[in-house]
């Protein structure tokens, strides 16, 4: 996560999170590991979109590849 933690939320990319997801695949871990990873990005930006807490405009993680 230190890939994306020196950042304002605001500036991450989709494709940032696509390439630590795909560092964290590149580990030799199963795909479900990979994806659980993707799971807890999604719910930090999902909580960052509320408009109570954040309000980000856009959830990059959202978009991301989910491994089969």
């Amino acid at each position: 996560m230190t890939a994306l933690g020196d950042r304002p939320a605001r500036e991450v990319t989709t494709r940032e999170v696509d390439d630590l997801l795909r560092s964290i695949a590149s580990t030799g871990v199963a795909p479900r590991t990979v994806n659980m990873a993707r799971r807890l990005i999604c719910a930090i930006f999902s909580y960052g979109m509320r408009p109570s807490t954040f309000a980000l405009s856009a959830h990059p993680a959202q978009h991301a590849d989910r491994r089969r």
